[in-house]
């Protein structure tokens, strides 16, 4: 430190010895370079500026290369900030030496990208040998010397699985070149596609000149990182035994990280934790940062009691960070889904007790509507009983009318079957009459007229006509008969429509005297006169159809006169069974109005017993349960207290998992007991007192 002031006064007239050692102590480059300045070594203004550009490189980093969850604290910026100082010189090579998980690689991938390198590295498997890795570095000079293209070949000790691997990387770092890397077919190619650009450096067009114009761009573009573990002798021997990894790079020491970055690393990736308030977060990655120093003392404790190793990393405490975050939202989402499950079931029983007290008020209102129903039904009771009643007086009144209705109809009937029984001998008659009629025509009714003289007996015939057809009482002279038939046509007409039944008693006595003349037949007539024979059928069946009639006809009045006070009654029984019938209909509608009712009454009981039952059970449930609603709730409580002290019983236990392995039974109870809930009782974090790290990890019920 004296030597740099004295160099500086010897040097600087205006020097200011404060200014030598003045923080941040940190100079770089590449800040102006990635704004598109000219790139300057200059010292950093701030931490700040560093760390929000350095943020910014990473979050471009995430979306163009691959997400990588990195914490930026002071240390890591130092580290990204030497890798890079180191990779920007030619022939730059880094050697990092770190324990695992100190962000060797990590880091060396965000400076290669702040300086726009391309990162390259070998895939090992179990079959990868040396001419595998001649070949990868075969293409990676090729890129760096012929393409010109910027690499960063960055190389693990897990990659070396054997020592000879390391003879090829002792020369890159030595010479830049290992010999017969190419064949010469290969090298002339590779040399040919950098000739035009030799010629315009000044290089000679001849085989050792473009050699050596692709070994000047090899040292310029390919930068080697070596990310190597101090763990154990293989650092050492393969120093010895390859002196280039010593003497032709720059060493970047990765110490154990210090608590400031313990505590932003878990502050980090802690906070998508659901806590309580963010200062118990604090508390937390706090503590995680004790644990992990902790362990650093114990381990040089456990080697001078013990003599035995233990080395903690890291990753250690990046392991004990996932295991917290997995154990607390495991063993959270257990008493979580506890709890969900009673306070499901505590909203059930208040449900239940809702229902109840609903089930209470509607049955109340139920059998209010179940008296209704049974008044109401009582009443129409009455209604129906009485019109059934008036139904049953009027349908005995009906049924004495319609038996004396019956017996008139039958009289009535049996008269008119015996009127008909005489008829149906006038009938034949009356055809008879209309057929003598229908025999006449004209030219019978002119022949006849033109006689002279009537032959024998047709003058009874002329006679007989004239008493029937114009009630002649004296002139019975042919000349009258002629008369009488002046007009054909109306005299057939008036046969046919001769009053048969309406004859007087003196023209039948008159025609009794004719008709009883032994020559006053149908047949004697027809041989004297076709028309004397019709008109004497005419006489002769009109006479018999007349006494027929007339002893038919009081049959028949009788038997009408009955059978209209038959109808009368059979009206005056109709208008009584209609009344019946309304009445029976009412009655019907009462009753089917009573069934209903009835059967809404029933219902309505069904339904207010059904109602009492189920309030029955459910008092007996809400009554059985009680005792189970008030232990729930004391549950819920319950376990809304282990919801919150899980935060620290699984900080106990993941620090148990992650650190307390290798240490014997002595040095677990001091770590755990004695240091990390004594300070996970200063810092105030939730916890059961007498937390069992074991029973939290695995209980019985697990």
């Amino acid at each position: 430190m004296k030597t740099m002031v004295a160099a500086q006064k010897e040097n600087f007239c205006d020097f200011q010895e404060s200014a030598v050692f003045e923080e941040p102590n940190i100079c770089t480059s590449f800040i102006d370079s990635t704004k598109g300045h000219d790139a300057s070594y200059r010292g950093i203004k701030s931490n700040d500026e560093l760390k929000t550009f350095l943020e910014g490189q990473l979050e471009e980093y995430n979306e163009n290369v691959a997400a990588m969850d990195l914490v930026l604290f002071q240390q890591a910026m130092e580290h990204i900030t030497r890798i890079a100082r180191i990779i920007d010189q030619p022939s730059g090579h880094a050697l990092l030496v770190g324990v695992g998980g100190s962000g060797k690689q990590s880091l060396s991938k965000l400076a290669a990208f702040i300086l726009q390198m391309e990162v390259f590295r070998i895939v090992v498997s179990n079959n990868y040998g040396m001419g595998d890795l001649k070949d990868d570095i075969k293409t990676c000079f090729t890129k760096a010397g012929a393409q010109g293209n910027k690499q960063l070949f960055i190389l693990t000790d897990g990659q070396i699985i054997n020592d000879r691997f390391l003879m090829y990387i002792n020369d890159i770092l030595s010479t830049g070149y290992i010999p017969e890397l190419f064949a010469s077919d290969e090298l002339e190619e590779v040399t040919g596609r950098i000739r035009s650009e030799a010629k315009a450096a000044g290089y000679l067009d001849t085989p050792d000149s473009l050699f050596s114009f692709f070994i000047e761009k090899c040292k310029k573009n390919l930068h080697m990182d070596l990310c190597f573990s101090p763990v154990g002798d293989a650092f050492r021997v393969r120093s010895r035994m390859f002196p280039g990894l010593i003497s032709s790079t720059s060493m970047d020491y990765f110490h154990a990280w210090p608590q400031e970055a313990l505590i932003g690393v878990a502050q980090r990736f802690l906070s998508d934790v659901s806590l309580p308030s963010d200062e118990l977060r604090d508390k937390i990655s706090d503590h995680m940062s004790f644990i992990h120093l902790s362990i650093d003392a114990a381990n040089a404790q456990y080697l001078a009691d013990e003599r035995r190793n233990n080395y903690t990393t890291p990753t250690s405490f990046l392991e004990l960070i996932k295991f917290y975050k997995d154990l607390l939202t495991q063993k959270r989402g257990k008493i979580e889904d506890q709890i969900e499950r009673l306070n499901k079931g505590l909203e059930i029983m208040e449900d239940v007790n809702k229902v109840v007290a609903d089930l209470a008020i509607e049955l109340d209102e139920t059998m209010k509507v179940v008296e209704e129903e049974k008044e109401a039904t009582g009443k129409l009771i009455a209604v129906v009983d009485a019109q059934a009643a008036d139904a049953a007086r009027e349908q005995a009144i009906a049924q004495e009318q319609e038996d004396e209705t019956n017996l008139l109809a039958a009289a009535a009937q049996a008269k008119m079957a015996a009127a008909e029984k005489e008829l149906t001998i006038a009938i034949p008659l009356i055809k008879e009459a209309e057929a003598a009629v229908d025999c006449l025509n004209l030219a019978m009714i002119n022949e006849f007229k033109s006689f002279s003289n009537l032959p024998a007996g047709v003058d009874m015939v002329t006679k007989a006509v004239l008493l029937l057809n114009r009630k002649e009482k004296k002139n019975f002279t042919w000349d009258n008969a002629k008369k009488m038939m002046k007009d054909p046509n109306k005299f057939i007409n008036d046969l046919k429509t001769f009053d048969k039944e309406n004859v007087e008693e003196w023209i039948l006595k008159e025609m009794d005297v004719i008709i009883s003349n032994d020559q006053y037949k149908f047949d004697i007539m027809d041989r004297k006169s076709k028309a004397a024979a019709s008109l004497c059928k005419w006489t002769l069946a009109v006479c018999s159809y007349n006494k027929v009639y007339k002893y038919v006809k009081p049959l028949e009045d009788s038997a009408k006169e009955a059978k209209n006070t038959a109808d009368t009654k059979l009206e005056e029984l109709k208008v009584v069974q209609e009344k019946v019938a309304a009445i029976v209909a009412k009655v019907n509608e009462l009753k089917d109005q009573l069934a209903g009712a009835e059967a809404k009454k029933r219902s309505v009981e069904q339904k207010a017993e059904a109602l009492n039952n189920k309030l029955d059970l459910a008092n007996r449930l809400v009554g059985g349960l009680a005792d189970e609603n008030k232990r729930w709730k004391e549950n819920v409580k319950t376990l809304t207290r282990d919801s919150l002290t899980m935060i620290g019983n699984a900080l106990v236990s993941a620090a148990f998992v992650s650190y307390i392995g290798p240490f014997s039974a002595s040095f677990r109870a001091g770590l755990w007991e004695d240091q990390w809930l004594g300070d996970i009782v200063t810092k105030a974090i939730p916890f059961t007192k007498g937390v069992d790290p074991l029973f939290v990890l695995s209980n019985i019920s697990d």
